[in-house]
């Protein structure tokens, strides 16, 4: 399939989260600052980061997480996308 493959994939995968969600994974409230969401994003993302987490289920939940809060600020940390 190759990166044709991909393309669908990443853009169901990238639009299966609301922005509402992208606020609450990274704990801040519609009107928070940028300062206010990459404070959050820090201390969430330091909370999850896998490599504090050992153990395989633990591991792959901490993964799964961390991701979900770096997509969250790669979003809400651009005027644009947060717009939308």
């Amino acid at each position: 399939p190759g990166l044709a493959g991909a393309l669908p994939f990443a853009a169901k995968l990238y639009s299966s989260q609301s922005t509402n969600d992208f606020y609450k994974t990274l704990g801040v409230s519609r009107t928070a600052s940028e300062a206010e969401i990459k404070k959050a994003y820090r201390l969430e993302a330091k909370k999850w980061h896998p490599d504090l987490h050992q153990g395989k289920p633990t591991k792959d939940q901490a993964e799964k997480k961390f991701k979900d809060i770096s997509q969250a600020y790669q979003v809400l940390s651009d005027k644009a996308q947060r717009q939308q």
